[in-house]
Order: C-alpha cells, then structure tokens, then sequence
C-alpha cells in the first residue's frame, strides 16, 4: 500500500543484479531462506521449523522457480519501490467488499499505525495487530491468525 520496501527486494527486483544475488547471496540453501525469512517475514525465526525451510527451499529449487521469481519481481519492482501504477492507497476508499487486516506488529514492510489509517479508507473494513509477528503473521502466529480469521468468517 506504499511504494517503500526493503533495499534486499529492490535489489532483486532490478534486472541484472538480480541473477548476480541469486547466484551468490540469495541462492536456494536452507540457511538463506531462514535469512529472508528472519529479515523480511517473520518476527522470530525460532518459530519456523526447519520442515518448513526445507520445502521452502524446495520449492525454489523447482525448474524454473527463479527465473520465475526474478521476473516477476522485475515487473513489479523498481530500485525506488514498488512500481508507482501498482500504489492502490488511492483506490482504497472505491473497495466495496468487507475486508479484514490481520497485521504483524513487527512487520517489515509497514507499521500497523500507517496500516489502520490506510485500512481506515476502506468502508467498514476491520483491523488486527498481532504481537510478536512479522509481515507473515500466521508464520509466527499461526493459532491466533486461524482464529481471528475464523471468528470474522462467523465460523
């Protein structure tokens, strides 16, 4: 919902240095996904069981998953932010449809403060922060997000 992201994400997202980090900082290992994870997803790596980083990096090993992930990045990316037509924060307020935040209060990308006050643009939407995770709150919360979301669906 803001341009800004961490200098890691602009740097794969700019074609060229791109393959470079892939190649040596960001390559498929264990350890490097437990690195973005603890950097840009999660507040506490400790939570993330090493099941998880295994398929993780799995996954990233598959024909074509880097190339995939690079182009993607690059088309969504600049070495400025995210690419400026891609900003909603002026679309917000014409959502029409009941939407739920569920944010981590250590989030990498955002705070929860700046996050309600984008949220607040939007006609009846509802807000959580979730203590003691990152931008992937059900990675450090999974119990809680599962409830929050539940509880909301009526369920």
């Amino acid at each position: 919902m803001k341009r800004w992201i961490p200098a890691l994400l602009r740097a794969l997202g700019t074609k060229g240095l791109n393959k470079i980090l892939i190649k040596t900082l960001t390559r498929p290992s264990i350890a490097g996904h437990k690195k973005i994870h603890k950097k840009l997803l999660v507040a506490d790596i400790s939570k993330i069981s090493k099941n998880y980083l295994e398929h993780s990096c799995e996954n990233h090993q598959l024909p074509g998953a880097l190339d995939s992930m690079t182009d993607m990045l690059q088309s969504v990316l600049t070495y400025r932010g995210w690419r400026k037509k891609l900003c909603l924060i002026n679309e917000l307020k014409y959502v029409k449809m009941p939407v739920h935040f569920i944010w981590g209060d250590q989030d990498a990308f955002e705070s929860p403060e700046t996050g309600k006050q984008k949220a607040s643009q939007i006609s009846g939407s509802t807000f959580d922060t979730i203590q003691n995770a990152g931008h992937s709150p059900w990675l450090d919360q999974p119990g809680l997000c599962a409830c929050l979301i539940l509880n909301r669906l009526g369920q």
